[in-house]
């Protein structure tokens, strides 16, 4: 799917709509989860956490001139040693954690994984939106693309 040139300082839909949405959505988030086809990446300790930026790397195709991505990039973040959005704890009930990251063409990729890093939820689930700058091809040039 390409990516529409906007004219100067307008974002055209739908990244004039597309936003964070905490955790105002959990029915959304339930049936985005239930698909089973997101990648899901744990993070909350320093070895963890190194691996959101490489992550973002690799499904972004990051421009090498401006550390930015080229394509939108989507992935589930949990807390490192509780295995995906949700378990059932020792009594039985139900506890769901993570964050569902949603990243546009265009964002910063050190940026990106620091507000990943922040949105973290070690309880209940949410949604954080990261915008990007300008409208990148999602096509990269093999010049261009970054190897994993």
């Amino acid at each position: 799917m390409a990516t529409p040139t906007p004219a100067a300082g307008v974002r055209p839909y739908p990244f004039s709509q597309a936003r964070a949405t905490g955790a105002a959505y959990p029915a959304l988030l339930a049936a985005i989860l239930a698909a089973g086809t997101l990648d899901e990446i744990s993070a909350g300790s320093r070895e963890a956490d190194a691996g959101i930026e490489p992550y973002i790397r690799g499904r972004g195709f990051v421009d090498r001139n401006s550390n930015r991505t080229r394509c939108g990039v989507i992935f589930w973040l949990y807390p490192t040693g509780l295995h995906g959005p949700y378990r059932t704890d020792e009594n039985g009930e139900l506890r769901q954690h993570g964050t569902l990251i949603t990243i546009e063409p265009g964002a910063d990729v050190n940026e990106a994984a620091q507000q990943a890093r922040q949105a973290l939820r070690r309880s209940g689930i949410g949604h954080v939106h990261i915008r990007g700058t300008g409208f990148p091809s999602p096509q990269p040039d093999s010049e261009d693309e970054e190897q994993s």
